[in-house]
C-alpha cells in the first residue's frame, strides 16, 4: 500500500492519530531515505513557525532542506500538497495554541530549541507523542538519537512536561546537577542560572529524581514541589495544589497568598513592566490573585486596585504605585 504523505502534513500540524503515528513509523523503518526524510520533518516541526505555511513560497523554503534527500519527483510533488492540505489545520492551531518565535540550533550531536526572553510559551511535540512548553528564556535540547526507544532531553529554564507512558522506556530530563526520571507524568520543571538550584513539581504520576552517578534523590509523588539546591545538595519539600501548576503555559497566573509586592513582581515579570511604590510596601497581608497574559496591564492593574487599597499610573514601561487611606 502507498504511504499516505497526508499524514507528515498532520504530523506538522500536530494533529496526527495514533495509527497514522504508526504508520509513519512504519514507513520511516523501510528504508534509509525514509528515516532520512523523517528526521527532516521532525526538526522542521520544532523549527518553523507553522502559521506561515500558507505561501508556496514559504512551502519551498521550509522543503529546501528535505528535497536534497529526495530524488523522486512524485514525493516532492506529494509532499508539497500535503504541506498544502496543513495549513487549514495550522491556521486554526496558530491562533489557538499561539507559537512563539523561537529558534532552533543544530549541533553535531543535539538540537537546540531557543525560545527567546520575553516572548509567549512555546510548545513542542516530540517524535515519542510527548509534549514541551516552554517559556520565554528556555533551551530545551534533544539529541539527535531521541526517538520512542531512547528518551532523553535536558532543559535549561522552565518547562512543563506531559510525558507519553511507557512502562519499558523511561523518558530522562536533564537539569543542571540532577536527573527526572519518568514513566509517564505531566510535571513543571525550572531551572536558576545563577544558583544551579533547579524547582521540580509533579502534577500526576510518578517521577524518581537522580544525581549524575544515576543515585535516586527522592521518589516524588503527586502534589509535591521539590526544591533541590545545588550548593549543599539538600532537598526542600512542600505541598502544592495541583490544579494551579503549570497554568502558565495556559497564559493564566494564579498567585496564592502572596504580598502585594510579590503579585507586582510576578505582574512585571508577565509584562515587562517596573512597579514604583511611592513607599516601601509594610502591608504583609496575603492576597490571592488571577490574571491572565490577554488582558491588558491597565485591565491588571485595576483588578489589582479592586483587592488592595492602592492606585496605580502607567507610564510607559513604569507603573507608579500609591497608597490609598
Amino acid at each position: 500500500m502507498e504511504f499516505e504523505y497526508s499524514f507528515l502534513a498532520k504530523y506538522l500540524a500536530g494533529n496526527v492519530a495514533a495509527e497514522e503515528l504508526s504508520a509513519i513509523r512504519v514507513w520511516a523503518n523501510e528504508s534509509e531515505r525514509n528515516a532520512a526524510i523523517w528526521k527532516e520533518v521532525i526538526a522542521l516541526r520544532m523549527k518553523e513557525n507553522f502559521d506561515r505555511f500558507n505561501t508556496p513560497e514559504e512551502i519551498d523554503k521550509a522543503l529546501s532542506a528535505i528535497q536534497e534527500r529526495v530524488e523522486r519527483k512524485k514525493f516532492r510533488l506529494s509532499f508539497r500538497h500535503a504541506l498544502r492540505y496543513a495549513a487549514a489545520f495550522l491556521l486554526v492551531l496558530g491562533s489557538a495554541v499561539g507559537y512563539a518565535w523561537y529558534s532552533q540550533h543544530q549541533d553535531k550531536d543535539y538540537l537546540s530549541i531557543i525560545v527567546e526572553p520575553n516572548t509567549d510559551v512555546k510548545k513542542i511535540a516530540l517524535q515519542d507523542g510527548s509534549e514541551v512548553w516552554l517559556r520565554g528564556g528556555t533551551v530545551l535540547r534533544i539529541p539527535d538519537n531521541f526517538s520512542p526507544e531512547n528518551r532523553s532531553v535536558s532543559v535549561n529554564g522552565e518547562a512543563f512536561f506531559s510525558v507519553k507512558k511507557d512502562s519499558l522506556s523511561p523518558f530522562v530530563v536533564k537539569a543542571n546537577d540532577i536527573y527526572v526520571k519518568v514513566l509517564g507524568t505531566s510535571f513543571n520543571l525550572k531551572t536558576d542560572d545563577n544558583s544551579g538550584n533547579v524547582e521540580t513539581t509533579l502534577v500526576s504520576g510518578h517521577v524518581v529524581l537522580m544525581e549524575d552517578d544515576e543515585k535516586n534523590i527522592l521518589d516524588m509523588q503527586p502534589g509535591e514541589k521539590v526544591l533541590f539546591n545545588a550548593d549543599d545538595k539538600t532537598l526542600q519539600i512542600e505541598r502544592v495544589d495541583v490544579n494551579l501548576q503549570g497554568l502558565w503555559r495556559l497564559n493564566q497566573y494564579v498567585l496564592e497568598d502572596m504580598t502585594l509586592e510579590e503579585i507586582t513582581e510576578r505582574i512585571a515579570d508577565a509584562y515587562q513592566v517596573r512597579f514604583n511604590f511611592s513607599k516601601k510596601p509594610s502591608d504583609k497581608k496575603k492576597y490571592r490573585f488571577v490574571f491572565h497574559k490577554e488582558e491588558s496591564i491597565e485591565e491588571v492593574c485595576s483588578n489589582l486596585e479592586y483587592i488592595a487599597p492602592i492606585r496605580c499610573r502607567q507610564d510607559g514601561e513604569e507603573i507608579f504605585v500609591t497608597y490609598q487611606k
